[in-house]
């Protein structure tokens, strides 16, 4: 689990207070449709963050004209917490804004735009392993960005994915992900 490619460190998920995740545990789908016009899936991670976080969920959605909507809400327990929202790409990454980067591939280009109830500033973090007998990860990087929260506060926060440069649609509004759709039986 301390191998970096294997770990929470690489991936694209959440690292908090730069620990690994919780891997003894179970981190159930809650909520499911396949119906337009957002088809989701929403999980709950608290378990993964047990002693981290108090709370966190992750919901994955299809927007119109191609674009994808990544939803976390997280809750600090009785300790701040600092979290790291990371995404690898094996790609060029460009930060445009504090809170917008594109990433490009073999002429194609992915648009990121964070969607944050307070101001974030978007970072290039490198993938290097950071043990001699990891294995390097060359022409990747990762994209990200890091959040402090305060004892017990709360956070949602939505990450857009738009294909393309042009036209970019205005953001959806973002609402709980308990409201998304009923929970599974």
């Amino acid at each position: 689990w301390k191998i970096y490619r294997y770990s929470n460190f690489s991936h694209n998920t959440l690292v908090v207070n730069n620990q690994l995740h919780n891997v003894d545990c179970f981190a159930p789908l809650t909520h499911f449709s396949s119906d337009s016009p957002m088809p989701h899936a929403i999980i709950k991670m608290d378990d993964v963050f047990k002693g981290q976080l108090a709370h966190a969920s992750r919901g994955a959605a299809m927007l119109d004209n191609n674009r994808a909507l990544i939803q976390d809400e997280w809750q600090a327990s009785d300790s701040p917490a600092a979290v790291r929202w990371g995404m690898v790409a094996p790609a060029s990454i460009e930060i445009l804004s504090p809170s917008t980067a594109r990433i490009s591939q073999n002429g194609k280009t992915l648009m990121v735009h964070v969607l944050a109830p307070r101001e974030i500033q978007l970072r290039i973090y490198p993938t290097d392993p950071p043990a001699e007998w990891d294995e390097p990860n060359p022409n990747t990087a990762m994209l990200g960005f890091e959040i402090n929260l305060q004892p017990h506060e709360e956070i949602c926060l939505a990450v857009i994915f738009s294909p393309g440069e042009s036209n970019t649609p205005p953001a959806p509004a973002i609402k709980p992900l308990a409201e998304w759709s009923q929970p599974l039986p």
